[in-house]
């Protein structure tokens, strides 16, 4: 019975790596297009704001590849 509940923790926190990395992912690439898209023109705050963003999905990279070493 031990053993199920270890192998359901692993379960969980594989999926939750899974989900942050998908996330940084996603944000990395469709927050940029999104201003590209726009057609408009790229405003003063379209650098800082992707800067940020690209520290954020970093940050959800880093947490989510951290929980799935701490999960092996």
């Amino acid at each position: 019975m031990p053993n199920d509940r270890v192998d359901h923790r692993e379960s969980i926190a594989h999926m939750f790596s899974e989900f942050l990395r998908e996330v940084a992912a996603l944000i990395l690439v469709f927050v940029p297009l999104d201003y590209l898209l726009k057609g408009t023109e790229l405003g003063p705050n379209f650098w800082p704001e992707t800067m940020g963003v690209a520290i954020i999905s970093g940050f959800l990279l880093t947490f989510g590849i951290l929980i799935e070493r701490k999960g092996k």
